[in-house]
């Protein structure tokens, strides 16, 4: 498996991650993270990529209130 390939894991697991919890709690759970990383400005671009993704997708608002979610 190459680096981009574990890249590429990493994202789209972040990503499943987002469509069953939300984009608020995703982040939440990302700022807990970033404070015991070494790369910060890599891992904020990634949030970035992955907020933008979220909301161009309907992610952005906590679980309860996406649609088919009670």
């Amino acid at each position: 498996m190459s680096a981009q390939d574990v890249k590429d894991q990493i994202v789209n697991m972040d990503k499943q991650e987002i469509e069953m919890s939300g984009l608020p709690q995703w982040l939440k759970n990302q700022r807990v993270i970033l404070n015991h990383v070494e790369d910060k400005e890599h891992y904020e671009r990634r949030i970035a990529l992955l907020t933008a993704w979220a909301k161009e997708n309907g992610f952005d608002k906590p679980r309860s209130l996406l649609p088919g979610t009670r």
